[in-house]
């Protein structure tokens, strides 16, 4: 039976989860897209600004200010100079002799037909035929923690990819794989004979995807597959997994324990904790969702949040109003009182005055579950 989502791409930036988890990939297109997040859009929009500056500035060969970026990508100094740090990163890499490919879709069918739906997109790729180097370049624009090219599944198959544009005749080539986060400040590279990445593929990526491919696939729940799969939430098989290690946490004979052993399990439980309110945060955006939209879900209810306090009346009118009862300094520190500042400040009298001013903005909606004597849900 073929596995449903067999015919949706096994993107390389997924791999490292996909190659530890083969489920992950079926139970994964059982769901719908979800919205792109504001951090995966800018992203997208920092790749697109440092190609376009790549375009602009390679083929002359030359280093322009931030400012001069900013001005002609017309975007931000804080975004131009993240730009300027990828592209002045390129340049000490880049001679004018080698041939380059920016954003080039790269294809690992050449390796094995299993392979047709594994393919990416380096965000660069530097071409020496003369001294028979390549070079794949992929920019990370988070901020989420050093990425490590060493063993990184989504560098191997970028560079495995970049292979096949060669004639099989120059496969006798140095790869050097590069991650460069600028938000970080953090620059990681790793090289490998085209030999190298060739058993990668025939020994750990073929059978990997095989593996992936089936549509009764192993579920291999923790860390770091689970931490950005969208079907964490539904996953029994990461609630059991959660389910052990808390509890072998609970049973640990912590006195027992050494200093590396204590923290160790420290950041373990720290890390059970992140992911159970991670879950708590999606569970409730899903409902809130469906609600939206019309639908329902027993056990939970649409409460709103604390509402904001704001004055009907410009600042001169009100302290017109307070000027025959309150020491006009008394309405200022520095800045004119807010509304909950004057119910502390002043005396209930004149407070009485003025409350009739004052319109208290609604809370922003969110989801509550009801108490628990309500129907449980079964995720």
């Amino acid at each position: 039976m073929m596995p449903p989502g067999l015919h949706s791409a096994i993107s390389p930036s997924k791999l490292h989860r996909y190659l530890k988890c083969p489920a992950a990939f079926t139970l994964e297109n059982t769901l719908p897209e979800g919205p792109s997040s504001p951090q995966a859009q800018e992203g997208t929009m920092l790749h697109d600004l440092t190609e376009r500056a790549i375009y602009e500035y390679l083929p002359r060969y030359i280093l322009p200010t931030s400012s001069e970026m900013a001005e002609f990508l017309k975007c931000d100094i804080e975004h131009a100079n993240l730009v300027h740090t990828c592209y002045e990163e390129l340049l000490n890499i880049y001679e004018p002799h080698m041939e380059w490919l920016v954003e080039h879709t790269v294809h690992l069918t050449y390796y094995d037909a299993l392979l047709v739906r594994c393919s990416g997109t380096p965000d660069l790729i530097l071409i020496d035929r003369q001294n028979k180097n390549l070079h794949v370049i992929d920019w990370k624009f988070g901020s989420f923690g050093p990425i490590l090219v060493r063993d990184n599944p989504q560098l191997l198959a970028y560079a495995a990819g970049a292979l096949t544009l060669l004639p099989k005749q120059m496969l006798d080539y140095s790869v050097q794989m590069i991650i460069a986060q600028p938000r970080l400040n953090h620059l990681d590279k790793t090289t490998m004979h085209s030999q190298a990445i060739n058993q990668w593929v025939h020994y750990t990526l073929i059978p990997g995807v095989q593996e992936v491919l089936n549509s009764k696939a192993e579920v291999r729940p923790g860390a770091p597959q689970c931490d950005w799969c969208r079907f964490a939430v539904k996953c029994r098989g990461l609630k059991e997994f959660r389910l052990k290690q808390a509890q072998r946490l609970f049973s640990l004979p912590l006195e027992q324990l050494t200093e590396s052993e204590l923290i160790g399990a420290y950041r373990e439980a720290e890390y059970v904790k992140s992911l159970a309110s991670s879950a708590i945060t999606r569970i409730l955006d899903f409902v809130f969702d469906v609600k939206d939209k019309g639908g329902d879900i027993a056990g939970f209810k649409v409460v709103r949040g604390r509402g904001k306090q704001e004055w009907m009346l410009p600042e001169v009118e009100l302290v017109e109003i307070l000027a025959e009862h309150v020491d006009i300094s008394t309405l200022y520190d520095p800045r004119f009182m807010s509304p909950a500042q004057a119910k502390k400040r002043l005396p209930k009298e004149v407070y009485g005055i003025i409350q009739k001013y004052i319109k208290k903005k609604p809370g922003a909606p969110k989801i509550s579950a009801e108490p628990e004597e309500s129907t449980n849900i079964e995720l």
